[in-house]
């Protein structure tokens, strides 16, 4: 391969598109003046001679120009010495692109490449552009000169490629020094640490395993105290249950002799009823005195059995308040008789009233009766003024009262002239008073309304406490809303993984098509929460699987979706799920006993997306336990995969997987959880935006109130002190004392209305009473007859009334006799029911707290039911009065034991053990790593010192060749230093005219770079190339041994190109093809001229050598 064509285009001072061609396969030379672009050809080539990008492009771009362009097209028709990978084609061109501040862009015919690409191609064919021995620059034949012998030798080592085994060997004896140093890290920390803590661990673990046997015999013991105190309890729990059976038994019998006397009383109270309704109805026709005397005694018996009853009730209310269902029926009846006793009580003492004022009033009326007929009796005069009784007596009476009423009428006459008078006489200053204080009286007015109004206007409920109460329900909303957010949060990276995120800029893109992922779809009921790790495993990877509708929507996803992750997509017209056979699952429902479930049943989820749950979760069974998941996969009538609840897998193939949890972390749980408290936290949210609009509107309302308060107060402030200024005032106080005057004017012509009524009263009772006295004086002793025969019938009907209600009385006597007897029993049963009651409450209480006490052992000791008959222990065999001694003991041992011991001992062990193990097995792998790595040490010095004799020995020999070659009669060699090997270094030694020199400073500039020239060439020689590039290699030398060069390059490199940089003819003269630079209105351009000598000289050797084969084949 060798370069056939180089274009350039804005690359350095080729600004404009240039072409260079038709190079030679073997021998180019390029030539110019100073500045006119020769290097920048061969950097062209290279693309490692810029220090920066911008180095690269025509002037730095500050001509308009800004991208760089280099093509270079090699001739690949030689396969042998083809890249690999290229051997097809018959030119290779490689193309790089530079834009100022921009990118930088390869290409390998025509096709885009990363700089690697370019990098390995160049490599396979033996040109390594990181470390360019087929690339010779200016200064680099100074540089050889100046090296020490241990840079002569390591360049024969590059050539030699020893070079890479000695960095590879140097990386080994770091590795090795790396692990003697593990190895003694080790080895220290198991004398040092792990082999104390170890033994100090194996005494804690004693101590511990003491501890545990201590605990476990005194949880022995103490089950045997439990059951014991349960069996104990128990028995009295029966106990106590019997008893309260007999005392309920009890309780119904006094009650039922409580209902029966309660009945008779009754009975006796209807009796007393109707005996009472008998004498009413004996005494109506008696005299009216009598007959309200009677009612009186009625009245009070009534209500001392109306009293007793209330009392009696009122017992047996708070009495039957606690006795059981059946008496607080009766006790409900007993209320409502009592509530119409005490109506009826009520209407009685009404009635009563109004006969006591009847009485009061018939007792006035006989009083003044008898006193007329004793004065008819005794014939005292009617004129006989030394008397004042009977008519005489009332006519006094109401002449008295005349005298009095028209005394006081004259006196309100005279009062009633006199305000009058005054009132005249204040009108004129009432007037000027008026209008003095018109604006004040209106201010008083206009404030007095305004009080009126805010006083009758609601100035709004105090809202403090309902304030209160929603700013603690604020809170605790705001704190349960922060611990919603937490756990939210907590749970946001879990929900985050599952989430499927996609981003189509297309407005007519169906987003509803994208269903979501399929974790996101399931919901799983909150009794069903133990199946979610069976679920999830079931799945497996698709529960990541993305539902979309159709087969079009996910190929937009896939396309234009910019998704992040890798993703897998279940169109819901396409995928063809998977479902166990209805009959199947009717018989794994008949053989588990409900044991084993399709996964699909489990779940729930839209309709649109069944087809989808059918694919994912259709499969396989989910068990209750593994004997159900065995049977589901291994069984012939079955065979489908299973998972327990517990996520361990049964296959149908035979295999079976299991172990810790998923590494998800249980996802479906999470998401149920993510959705449950998104929902509960909305609905909290939305309940606080109610609480905090409600808080609003009542801090307002407050405002409100207070400023109405504020304004009412201000309002009577203002008025009491315009009333105390107008009441100071003289105009005040005149309209004042009008005012009075006035009031007290009404009140004395009131008075005075009534005066006149009671003189003009006094004068009819006056006029009547000298009538009734003139008629007795006319017919007196036929009125005193009359009255007599009147008064002793009242007397003999009064007797016989008397006389009946006596008889009435002893009947109503021995009926409050057996009342009242019936009473005490009824009281004496109460009694007794009262100490039942009170015994049934005791007896309840009692058993509630053995119920209690037995229930909380049960619920703490689950093992007591076991024990319940007896089976676990035989109490016979023990004293438990020394077991109780002996779980005291045994406390007080484990308490003493837990403060010095160490809980985590095990575990500590176990872990501190296993990093024994571990660290003595890591030992003894370090170990056999570094006696590896001392052999494969050893294997790579005996390869490099072979290697390095190998090449030493051949570049050794053509250096002192091309020595010769170069100057004649003269010869060097790479010799080790005196007395040391060869892998100490290397020195040049020139020999001249047969003797050899000590040093190269005793040669010429000419000749050491001709020594320096002819050590790099046998390099380049030992380790040939298709390509070798020299800029200006001969700049130091003579025309003579410039011309040696060249002929030396024709002689000994045939088969790899030269580009050669040179000014001087003697090099280039014998170049096949020859490039003159040129500079011109400041860019670089190239001519070609070929060699013809050269050309032809090159052809005829051509036909020679084919002539000389044609002769050998004829021959043979």
């Amino acid at each position: 391969m060798y370069v056939e064509e180089i274009i350039l285009e804005g690359f350095k001072s080729y600004a404009t598109r240039t072409v260079i061609s038709g190079w030679d396969p073997e021998f180019n030379a390029i030539t110019g003046l100073n500045g006119t672009g020769k290097s920048n050809i061969l950097d062209a080539i290279c693309f490692v001679r810029a220090t920066s990008l911008q180095d690269l492009v025509y002037k730095r771009g500050q001509a308009g120009i800004t991208k760089a362009s280099v093509t270079v097209v090699f001739n690949n028709s030689n396969s042998a010495q083809s890249p690999v990978g290229y051997a097809d084609c018959p030119q290779v061109t490689v193309t790089r692109q530079i834009v100022l501040n921009g990118k930088n862009k390869y290409l390998i015919n025509g096709h885009n490449a990363q700089q690697k690409a370019v990098e390995n191609l160049f490599q396979s064919v033996q040109l390594n552009v990181n470390n360019p021995h087929f690339l010779i620059m200016q200064g680099q034949i100074t540089r050889v000169l100046n090296m020490k012998p241990e840079e002569i030798l390591a360049m024969i080592e590059e050539s030699a490629g020893t070079r890479m085994f000695e960095d590879r060997k140097n990386k080994a004896i770091s590795t090795l020094d790396k692990k003697e140093q593990k190895v003694q890290e080790i080895a220290a920390l198991l004398n040092d640490t792990i082999e104390p803590k170890l033994n100090a661990l194996r005494s804690e673990r004693s101590e511990f395993l003491e501890y545990k046997r201590t605990e476990a015999d005194l949880e022995r013991l103490q089950r045997l105290v439990k059951s014991f105190r349960y069996m104990k309890n128990m028995q009295a729990l029966e106990k106590g249950e019997q008893k309260m059976k007999d005392c309920k038994e009890s309780l119904t019998n006094v009650s039922s002799d409580v209902k029966e006397k309660t009945l008779e009383a009754e009975k006796v109270a209807d009796d007393i009823f109707n005996v009472t309704k008998k004498r009413e109805r004996e005494s109506q026709a008696s005299h009216k005195v009598k007959e309200l005397e009677m009612a009186c005694r009625e009245i009070s018996s009534t209500m001392v059995r109306i009293q007793t009853d209330i009392n009696f009730k009122k017992e047996a209310l708070e009495a039957e308040d606690r006795s059981i269902a059946e008496i607080s029926s009766k006790i409900d009846d007993e209320n409502a008789k009592i509530e119409r006793l005490t109506a009826a009580l009520s209407g009685i003492n009404s009635k009563y009233s109004e006969a006591d004022a009847t009485r009061t009033k018939l007792q006035c009326d006989l009083a003044r009766d008898e006193e007329l007929l004793r004065s008819l009796e005794t014939g005292l005069s009617v004129t006989d003024t030394s008397s004042e009784t009977g008519y005489a007596k009332l006519l006094k009476e109401s002449k008295d009262r005349q005298s009095q009423a028209q005394t006081a009428l004259k006196q309100a006459q005279m009062r009633a002239k006199a305000l009058k008078s005054e009132i005249s006489g204040m009108e004129g200053k009432v007037k000027s008073a008026t209008k003095d204080s018109e604006m004040v009286v209106k201010k008083i007015d206009a404030l007095k309304l305004q009080i009126s109004t805010l006083e009758t206007e609601p100035l709004g409920e105090e809202p403090s406490s309902n304030i209160g109460s929603l700013i603690k329900e604020r809170t605790e909303l705001e704190a349960n809303l922060s611990l919603i957010q937490e756990e939210l949060d907590s749970l946001r990276s879990a929900v985050t993984s599952v989430e499927f995120r996609y981003s189509i800029s297309d407005a007519n893109f169906d987003h509803g098509k994208v269903k979501g992922v399929v974790a996101e779809l399931v919901h799983l009921d909150e009794s069903r929460k133990d199946y979610s790790t069976a679920l999830e495993v079931s799945a497996g990877g698709r529960l990541y699987n993305v539902v979309v509708e159709d087969e079009k929507t996910a190929a937009i996803l896939l396309d234009k979706g910019k998704l992040t992750r890798r993703v897998t997509i279940i169109p819901l017209n396409k995928i063809q799920s998977r479902s166990i056979p209805s009959e199947k699952l009717a018989l794994a429902d008949q053989v588990t006993k409900g044991q084993a479930k399709v996964g699909l049943s489990l779940i729930g989820y839209e309709k649109d997306v069944s087809e989808a749950m059918q694919y994912v979760f259709g499969g396989t069974f989910i068990c209750d336990n593994k004997e159900s998941a065995a049977l589901m996969a291994f069984d012939r009538r079955f065979g489908h995969r299973a998972v327990t609840v517990d996520g361990d897998v049964y296959e149908p193939s035979g295999t079976l997987s299991g172990g810790s949890s998923p590494s998800s972390g249980n996802i479906i749980a999470k998401l149920n959880r993510f959705r449950q408290l998104t929902t509960n936290g909305a609905e909290m949210q939305a309940r606080l935006d109610v609480v905090k609009k409600e808080i609003s509107v009542l801090e307002g309302r407050r405002r409100g109130h207070i400023e109405s308060e504020r304004s009412l107060k201000a309002k009577q402030q203002e008025l009491a002190t315009l009333t105390r200024q107008f009441e100071l005032n003289s105009s005040g106080q005149t309209l004042e004392r009008y005012k009075a005057a006035k009031a007290e004017l009404e009140d004395v012509e009131g008075e005075i209305q009534k005066q006149t009524t009671v003189a003009e009263q006094a004068e009819k009772d006056c006029a009547l009473y000298e009538t009734e006295i003139s008629e007795l004086s006319n017919d007196r002793e036929g009125k005193l007859a009359s009255l007599t025969t009147q008064h002793t019938g009242l007397r003999v009907k009064l007797d016989t009334e008397q006389r009946h209600l006596r008889q009435y009385d002893n009947e109503l006597k021995a009926l409050d006799a057996k009342k009242s007897e019936l009473e005490e029993q009824i009281e004496s049963l109460g009694l007794e029911r009262k100490k039942l009651e009170d015994s049934m409450i005791l007896l309840e209480k009692e058993v509630k707290r053995l119920s209690d006490f037995l229930q909380n052992l049960i619920s703490g000791n689950p093992w007591i039911n076991d024990s319940k008959s007896g089976g676990m222990f035989d109490y016979s065999q023990y004293n438990m009065s020394e077991v109780e001694g002996r779980v005291s003991k045994l406390e007080g041992q484990k308490e003493t034991l837990r403060k010095t011991i160490n809980f985590n001992v095990m575990d500590m062990i176990d872990r501190v053990e296993s990093k024994d193990h571990s660290l003595k097995q890591m030992l003894s792998t370090v170990k056999n790593d570094r006696g590896k790595i001392e052999g494969t040490i050893t294997k790579l010095n005996d390869y490099m010192l072979e290697a390095l004799h190998k090449t030493w020995t051949k570049v050794n020999s053509d250096f002192g060749q091309i020595f010769g070659e170069l100057l004649p009669a003269s010869s060097a060699k790479l010799d080790p230093l005196e007395g040391r090997p060869i892998t100490d270094g290397l020195e040049i030694k020139v020999c001249l005219g047969g003797v050899w020199k000590q040093s190269l400073s005793e040669l010429s500039g000419g000749q050491r770079s001709l020594v320096a020239l002819s050590l790099i060439l046998s390099l380049l020689q030992f380790k040939p190339a298709p390509m070798y590039i020299l800029d200006e290699v001969d700049a130091a030398l003579d025309l003579s041994h410039t011309e040696n060069i060249g002929r030396l390059l024709k002689s000994r490199f045939r088969g790899s190109q030269f580009i050669v940089v040179s000014l001087k003819e003697g090099m280039f003269a014998n170049a096949n093809v020859l490039f003159r630079t040129r500079f011109r209105d400041g860019v670089s351009g190239v001519d070609r001229s070929t060699n013809i000598a050269q050309v032809e000289q090159k052809k005829t050797a051509k036909k020679t050598t084919l002539k000389l084969r044609s002769a050998q084949t004829t021959t043979a």
